[in-house]
């Protein structure tokens, strides 16, 4: 076994200690740590349809005008925060929010207010008041509703309020510059804001735009005015040709990422595999695709899971990695995933982990309270990134957490499905160095590959930077061809032991391997059983049932190259492979 954590304690390095370190000061970034995503760094989160702000909101338009809130709230401070949800309190003040909560599984964000509603707008001309059935102007206090659009006589985009406790009304009164809007029948619970015409400008000049603008919010009204879904439940599973990724929800209705729609006309073979419900019409900067059932499960098409480290025809890696830098680490990590790979090699990558742990500095990320070895600005991530590579390159244990993994995913932006650094150049090395990751991780860390192999592709475009673009179209397929794809679904892995290398004459492959810092004993897995024609310079072989195959078990004789001829089981030839992918970065003209 090359030297990956498990085996660091056997050839005494300190890895172990400083991973051990890490680990305690990230805590619990585990495949089960929610994500942070758009949420971290900053106090108030930024959306793509509204604009929040401590005094109030606009919609994320250059003619919207703001809508203050009754006085001024103080810091927001999060008394929730996942990768799709984040919660915030605040103390209980007439007319004013005391919590606001934001989901990006829906668009726009959710307040509560105890004791009433009140906003305020500086526009010159009354904003007018829409129902299902009507609309008015100032100084009437409007029929009690489910909703309500805010809209105003020049163009900008209107505002929807959905009421989801009760029935409300609300009224405008004021003068020009200077309107409140307020609920004379009192109101308790929470609201929704929302925006029915998207970041579309949208003028009420007149009756009939009013009464195009209360039909559309009609005609929506399953999609916006429903309290947002909650996650409760995330698993990951492996089908044939990939994985498939679970998100179990508390009620119908999430708003599918965009980055799916985009990744899929990028030429990436996703699919959605629970009912999706569309709207007929794109409305701008809103989802156009939602959930219709609880459970939103996607697939994600991959190369095939390795149980280990697939047993290839062809050349070793070369003993002298420069790990200096990104191309120099990603070369040995991926040279280092096949059983030919030598020792010293696995030995380079651990004091590479080492000297990369031992300087690493970490960001306390004042949101969740989480630490990451990233800042603010995205410093730090496509370094870790790159490391969390070559840490699962290194290991061959097919369900253990990846810390460095894990702890680069609590960044993961769910509608984008990208790591959340504003720098265009950061977000594609990481989320391309990440996507790689996740391939030859466990199962959930290969969902989540997936998702960054989409967000990555689903961002390209003119001018834009393709990061390792070619491997990874090869990997994130179905049933791909390329040799190295073809490498790591080789019918035989090593599953602990040292090298082993391969060769073949006629229909027999012979496998040959000595003692060495992992030991003399070797453990090789097939799915079925490969015929043994004969083991020299062994103490013993013998085949063990696995749970989804069968590993042959092999000890080499002391000083001595075992070797182990196999017949070469039909239709599951040993691959060959004799120079690995290089490291590639363009600029998509």
């Amino acid at each position: 076994m090359l030297a990956g954590r498990a085996g660091r304690k056997e050839l005494g390095s300190n890895s172990w200690g400083l991973l051990s370190s890490f680990v305690a000061l990230i805590g619990a970034n585990s495949a089960h740590s929610q994500a942070f995503g758009r949420f971290g760094f900053s106090e108030i989160p930024k959306l793509p349809t509204f604009e929040l702000k401590r005094d109030g909101f606009r919609a994320r338009s250059e003619s919207a005008d703001q809508l203050k809130f009754w006085e001024v709230l103080p810091r927001w401070v999060p008394k929730l925060v996942n990768g799709l949800e984040c919660g915030y309190e605040f103390p209980n003040r007439s007319l004013c929010p005391s919590r606001i909560r934001i989901s990006l599984c829906s668009p726009g964000f959710e307040a509560y207010f105890p004791d009433g509603i009140g906003l305020q707008c500086s526009s010159l001309q009354a904003p007018f008041l829409s129902w299902a059935d009507g609309s008015a102007g100032q100084d009437v206090a409007v029929p009690p509703s489910h909703w309500l659009a805010i809209s105003f006589q020049d163009a900008q985009p209107p505002i929807l309020l959905s009421f989801l406790d009760k029935q409300t009304s609300l009224q405008v009164v004021g003068k020009p510059g200077a309107w409140k809007i307020k609920s004379p029948l009192g109101y308790k619970g929470w609201v929704k804001f929302g925006l029915p015409t998207g970041l579309e400008s949208f003028e009420t000049s007149g009756v009939a735009r009013l009464g195009q603008l209360s039909q559309r919010v009609v005609n929506l009204a399953d999609y916006w005015t429903q309290s947002s879904p909650k996650l409760v439940a995330f698993s990951a599973s492996e089908i044939a040709g990939g994985v498939v990724g679970q998100w179990t929800f508390d009620r119908i209705g999430a708003a599918i990422p965009e980055a799916a729609n985009s990744a899929l006309a990028k030429g990436y073979g996703l699919k959605l595999l629970s009912k999706v419900d569309t709207l007929k019409t794109a409305i701008a900067g809103l989802p156009r695709a939602f959930a219709a059932t609880k459970d939103l499960k996607i697939f994600l098409p991959m190369a095939p899971r390795r149980r280990g480290r697939p047993i290839i025809l062809g050349k070793g890696a070369l003993v002298g990695p420069d790990l200096s830098n990104p191309p120099g680490i990603f070369s040995a990590s991926i040279a280092s995933l096949f059983a030919n790979a030598p020792e010293s090699l696995g030995n380079a990558l651990t004091a590479g982990n080492d000297e990369f742990l031992s300087h690493l500095a970490t960001s306390k990320e004042p949101v969740s309270g989480r630490h990451v070895p990233f800042d603010s600005g995205g410093r730090g991530y496509h370094l870790a990134a790159i490391q969390a590579l070559m840490s699962q390159c290194a290991d061959t244990r097919l369900d253990r957490d990846d810390e460095l993994f894990e702890s680069c995913r609590l960044g993961f932006d769910w509608l984008t499905w990208l790591p959340t650094p504003e720098s265009a150049s950061t977000r594609a090395r990481t989320g391309a160095y990440l996507a790689l990751a996740g391939v030859v991780g466990n199962t959930s860390e290969r969902v989540f590959g997936g998702l960054f192999h989409a967000g990555v592709l689903a961002s390209t475009g003119s001018g834009s930077l393709d990061v390792l673009g070619r491997l990874r179209a090869e990997l994130f397929r179905s049933g791909s061809k390329s040799p190295f794809a073809l490498a790591l679904a080789s019918p035989l892995q090593l599953i602990a032991g040292p090298p082993v290398f391969a060769s073949r004459e006629g229909s027999v492959v012979k496998l040959r391997f000595a003692q060495g810092a992992s030991g003399r004993v070797a453990k090789i897995w097939m799915r079925e059983k490969w015929e043994i024609i004969d083991v020299s310079n062994s103490e013993d072989f013998a085949y063990e049932k696995a749970t989804d195959g069968f590993v042959l078990r092999v000890t080499a004789r002391m000083d001595k190259t075992a070797v182990v001829a196999l017949g070469e089981k039909a239709g599951a030839k040993l691959p060959y492979l004799d120079s690995f992918p290089s490291y590639t970065e363009q600029i998509i003209p």
